[in-house]
């Protein structure tokens, strides 16, 4: 039901895709909430498991964010998602909808969007963010390796 990667210090829900916020509480929020709903000594030795990892917190994980050059690896049983990268020198904005990407470009860079048909200003990558939460998405670019075996 859980996984814990100890290269970004994080314990996945298997179920729902997503990162567990460290803190006992946060913790004890997600398991208490459907589909999980584990209640008494379940619950209580699940927290006691989680909060044996050595977890980063929500601002840690932002600022250690992988960048686009970093190749990192999809995290095992977090969410990936087909998505959008601009390829503009210093922007890291990604995002899942393809309208927003052609309404980010003459928005920010002041380069009209038809352009990506003669010269690429935008790339199809896969994207993950660990929690999925309203106000906590912040997408990384990782390397599918289920795409590498294909």
């Amino acid at each position: 039901m859980f996984s814990y990667n100890p290269v970004h210090q994080v314990v996945v829900c298997h179920i729902c895709k997503s990162c567990i916020i460290s803190g006992c509480l946060s913790q004890k929020r997600h398991l208490r909430a459907e589909p999980h709903r584990p209640s008494g000594e379940e619950l209580k030795t699940t927290v006691q498991l989680l909060s044996s990892y050595s977890l980063r917190t929500v601002e840690e994980l932002r600022e250690h964010k992988p960048q686009i050059e970093d190749q990192c690896q999809a995290i095992e049983h977090l969410a990936c998602y087909d998505e959008f990268y601009c390829l503009q020198p210093e922007c890291q904005y990604s995002t899942r909808h393809f309208r927003e990407m052609r309404k980010h470009m003459p928005s920010v860079h002041q380069i009209k969007a038809a352009i990506h048909e003669k010269t690429a200003l935008w790339k199809e990558v896969k994207l993950q963010t660990y929690f999925t939460g309203h106000g906590r998405i912040d997408y990384f670019v990782v390397i599918d390796n289920k795409e590498k075996e294909v």
